[in-house]
């Protein structure tokens, strides 16, 4: 992987083609939970690549690059929200949530599962905009704090007390939901 950045960096439209094998999922899921369309999450995916391409030379590292692509992809589909006039939500992570559960051979661990999920989405979509934005690029997106600081426009500080703030009042919201702190 080491070696396709070094190629990308020098040109190698190659090099190109494994980022977009690395990255294109991730972005156009990104995507999907401003856009809730496949389609134009995929057009906001493409077009993060596109500009990557032509600004290829403004990168010297991976992290960068990964980014740059996130705030990209956040940019355009903001972009496209305004063009047709549609709602910023970012309350859809059913298909994060279920990518992730555990795998349950009982029925009542999968309806147990299926019900702390549900309860999770509920506590996560009455959660600030910008608290839900800063966890899912933290805990979904796994991105790191300069990364998120990057993709969201704001300072490492301000996204260091975002963190902390969205923690602590989904942490309440999860306790109101009949969560134990043993859970959490």
């Amino acid at each position: 992987m080491v070696d396709a950045y070094r190629r990308f960096f020098a040109g190698d439209t190659e090099a190109a083609g494994v980022l977009v094998a690395v990255y294109s999922d991730a972005l156009v899921r990104f995507a999907y939970r401003y856009l809730h369309d496949s389609d134009l999450s995929e057009d906001a995916a493409e077009d993060a690549f596109i500009a990557l391409l032509l600004k290829r030379h403004h990168f010297k590292e991976e992290s960068q690059i990964r980014a740059y692509l996130y705030r990209a992809v956040r940019s355009r589909a903001i972009d496209l929200l305004r063009k047709h006039a549609r709602e910023v939500s970012l309350t859809d992570v059913e298909g994060i949530l279920e990518e992730h559960a555990e795998e349950e051979s009982d029925p009542e661990g999968a309806y147990l599962i299926e019900e702390r999920n549900a309860a999770l989405r509920r506590c996560i979509a009455e959660l600030a905009p910008q608290y839900r934005e800063v966890l899912l690029l933290c805990y979904f997106e796994e991105l790191d704090p300069d990364s998120i600081a990057e993709v969201t426009k704001r300072s490492k500080k301000q996204v260091y007390n975002l963190l902390t703030r969205a923690r602590a009042s989904l942490k309440e919201r999860l306790i109101q939901e009949g969560f134990s702190s043993e859970d959490l």
